[in-house]
């Protein structure tokens, strides 16, 4: 309960056009509002640290551990020129 408290949910959406970075509602990972809209190119990683630190655009994300897989696989399906 006090780490959802603590930090504010973030949701990254990778579109064919644009990587989208939202906020998220507190309890739920509900999108409330768009925050930053990034170049299809703008890379998801690397990820640093103890905390998988994550930097999208001016924003310092820290990614869960049992979301990355995900965030290996669009980085490897957009190197590769396949759809996210």
């Amino acid at each position: 309960i006090v780490f959802t408290r603590l930090y504010a949910r973030r949701l990254i959406l990778v579109t064919d056009r644009a990587v989208v970075l939202l906020a998220g509602s507190r309890f739920t990972f509900k999108p409330t509002a768009v925050l930053d809209r990034l170049p299809i190119d703008t890379p998801l990683g690397p990820l640093m640290g103890l905390w998988l630190e994550l930097r999208l655009g001016s924003h310092k994300l820290y990614v869960s551990a049992r979301s990355i897989r995900t965030v290996s696989k669009v980085e490897t399906e957009r190197r590769d020129g396949e759809r996210p």
